[in-house]
């Protein structure tokens, strides 16, 4: 494996890594400063200088984006290792300064979160920004299915808009459901009460954006609404999932990712046609050789059924950076 680190710039690292032997291989990477792991990424971006030099097809480039709290102006030891194998690359490693920012972080836009426990994927992402802020108010078990049951189990309805109540009309509001309902319970209540996927499907969704459109009607004009993230537990290893009744479905990881898509294509539809902000990285943690989620937003744990954070914010970082720089979200 060979590669190297281009540039540093602003806490953003950008380089290459290539495998000759496996010349069509995207390469997965761990980054780690001062020895401790902070991103993963995958090298898939194209360069037309990497094609130019022989360097496969062009399409092992890479962004990192590294947080602020390493913009201290102290010399800090960077190091990037293939994440499969653990292997140093060495062409890849060295030392990195990020001068202090001439800008204090006191003042921050705060992004209030809400959804099931994927949503600890925003967790920890205004260590990125200097004008964000996060935080996460996480119901394991949500559904969308219950955004209009004021029993369910979770309570995720009287949850949400007790701490709603606290948070100004103004105030940006993030909102992360459906992952739930497309991986568990659609699936569940097929299997044991002989509901239609269908029917479900557009209850699900119904239910959904009908709290998100009750919320514009109370006044809420900062909404955003997070893409279901895709199934990661592959069928081989479901049995061994002790989390409820996830290990009984008999859905296929594939008919998951299928119905998945299907409700991200729907939500991008519905954002567009009331002006809400979709925040969308379904395509950018896709591995399209192998046919699933990419190994830098998967964890190491084959029975974990949640996406890695440190990859998968490498994706978040440049999607809230282009919503700022084109208005939707205040810089400072």
């Amino acid at each position: 494996m060979t590669g190297r680190v281009d540039q540093f710039s602003k806490g953003v690292l950008t380089g290459w890594a290539w495998a000759p032997d496996f010349p069509t291989r995207r390469l997965s990477l761990s980054i780690l400063v001062d020895r401790n792991e902070i991103a993963r990424v995958t090298a898939d971006l194209f360069r037309n200088d990497l094609l130019e030099q022989g360097v496969g097809d062009g399409r092992h480039g890479f962004v990192t984006y590294l947080p602020t709290y390493f913009a201290d102006g102290v010399a800090h030891d960077l190091d990037v290792c293939e994440l499969k194998t653990g292997t140093l690359l060495p062409a890849l490693s060295g030392t990195a300064v990020w001068p202090p920012p001439p800008r204090t972080r006191s003042q921050r836009t705060t992004i209030h979160c809400f959804g099931d426990s994927e949503t600890t994927l925003y967790e920890g992402l205004g260590d990125y920004f200097l004008h964000l802020d996060f935080h996460v108010a996480r119901i394991p078990g949500a559904t969308a299915l219950g955004m209009v049951n004021p029993n369910s189990r979770t309570n995720a309805l009287g949850i949400i808009q007790e701490r709603l109540r606290f948070i100004p009309l103004d105030a940006f509001v993030l909102f992360n459901l459906g992952v739930v309902d497309t991986s568990l319970v659609i699936w569940w209540q097929r299997q044991e009460l002989g509901l239609p996927i269908s029917t479900q499907f557009e209850k699900s969704l119904l239910n959904y954006t009908s709290f998100i459109l009750q919320a514009r009607e109370q006044g809420r004009r900062n909404i955003l609404v997070s893409n279901l993230t895709l199934e990661i537990l592959k069928d081989e290893y479901r049995k061994g999932v002790t989390n409820n009744h996830r290990k009984d479905i008999q859905a296929t990881c594939y008919q998951m990712h299928d119905l998945a898509r299907k409700y991200n294509a729907r939500l991008r539809v519905f954002c567009r046609d009331n002006d809400l902000i979709f925040i969308d990285f379904e395509e950018d943690s896709w591995d399209v050789q192998n046919l699933e989620v990419k190994a830098a937003c998967r964890p190491h744990d084959p029975y974990d059924f949640h996406l890695a954070p440190l990859g998968v914010q490498q994706l978040l970082v440049p999607i809230f950076h282009d919503l700022t720089r084109r208005g939707k979200l205040p810089a400072f």
